[in-house]
């Protein structure tokens, strides 16, 4: 996306925010409505639902800074998630951290208002290129609080024991668009940028944010 490009689209999103009818691009959604449904019981780990997902794919990978080792990805899946709110309050200690089967998960925005977190979940590719990790077989849960840079593989394996011990069963996926086949991480935060819009948009300030041009920054993993 040009720096011409991206003003516009920042430009547009301020209008769109303040008229409350932007819609992410290239995302399916699991429904029409905006006020979040909360289940009857809390779900076990406090990830409710899978709003919407979407597959991605990066030419340049890009280091997965939520995990101690640093690991280079350059695939997986964006994701909106239904969260029980008091579990992402803003914290500048150890916080609950968001687990994708035995891969810690990025989290873009807070979403203690909103209640729904936009975040990426690192995947292998398969064999012919698409995103391995399979999201209707992958349990997604908050574990332990802890700094989620310092889980390691060993950590990780044990939340995920402790998760299954929890009850925390796999969440039912809506439908997927087309899988985003993007040159950078920066394209990558801008679909991102625009779910944060939409989803929370107390958070307005993060999504416009994330929309502005980036000078300089390193895409591939040293």
């Amino acid at each position: 996306m040009s720096h011409a490009q991206r003003i516009a689209w920042t430009t547009l999103a301020l209008a769109l925010v303040g008229l409350g009818v932007l819609s992410a691009r290239s995302l399916t959604r699991a429904d029409g409505e905006r006020v979040p449904i909360r289940p009857l019981r809390p779900a076990p780990g406090g990830v409710e639902r899978i709003v919407a997902v979407q597959p991605f794919l990066l030419e340049r990978a890009w280091r997965h800074t939520w995990r101690a080792e640093q690991p280079a990805f350059d695939a997986g899946w964006l994701v909106v998630l239904e969260v029980d709110p008091a579990l992402v309050v803003p914290r500048q200690i150890q916080e609950p951290v968001l687990y994708a089967g035995e891969q810690t998960v990025e989290r873009v925005n807070f979403g203690h208002g909103s209640g729904r977190v936009v975040a990426i979940v690192p995947s292998l590719r398969t064999a012919d290129g698409g995103v391995a990790l399979d999201l209707a077989s992958t349990l997604l849960w908050f574990g332990t609080p802890m700094l989620p840079e310092r889980v390691d593989a060993l950590r990780a394996s044990e939340e995920l024991a402790r998760a299954v011990k929890l009850g925390v069963e796999p969440l039912a996926v809506p439908a997927a668009g087309g899988t985003l086949r993007l040159p950078s991480r920066d394209e990558l935060d801008e679909h991102a940028a625009l779910l944060v819009l939409e989803h929370a948009p107390d958070e307005a300030d993060l999504g416009l944010g994330l929309l502005v041009p980036r000078v300089g920054r390193e895409a591939e993993p040293k």
